[in-house]
This record gives structure tokens, sequence and C-alpha cells, in this order.
């Protein structure tokens, strides 16, 4: 396992996440609000620094009003 890797994968699905909730207006606050899910852990998720679970993933997307794929669209 490259820890190295994965820890890149996080920190770019995590500048994709900040990039889409920006494009939608929405401060942290009003995401975690949406998708019940506290804004630490939404800005730990920004910043790449936890792995968030499907779930968790399926509430934010929601809130964003997208499909969970697109959290994945990224280089």
């Amino acid at each position: 396992m490259n820890i190295h890797r994965d820890n890149e994968f996080l920190r770019k699905f995590g500048k994709n996440l900040r990039r889409i909730r920006q494009e939608g207006k929405l401060s942290q606050e009003a995401l975690s609000d949406k998708a019940e899910v506290p804004r630490s852990q939404i800005a730990r998720i920004e910043r790449g620094e936890v792995n968030p679970t499907i779930n968790t993933l399926k509430r934010i997307a929601d809130a964003l009003g997208i499909d969970v794929y697109q959290l994945f669209q990224f280089d």
C-alpha cells in the first residue's frame, strides 16, 4: 500500500469537494446543516485529512444536489 498516493487522492478529493461547494455558493456551515454532517468533518474532508464513509459522501452529494460520482471527477 502506498500511503503517500492514498493521501494525495484524499487531498485531491477534498479540493474537488471544496470547488463544488464554493461553486454552489455554500459555506461549510451551510453544507454541514444540509448534509447533517458536522462542519468540522466537512473541513477535515476538504483538507484531505480523513477518509469519509460512503454514507457521508451520499449525504454530502445529496446536499449539493449532485450525484456521488461527481465528487470523484478530478485529475
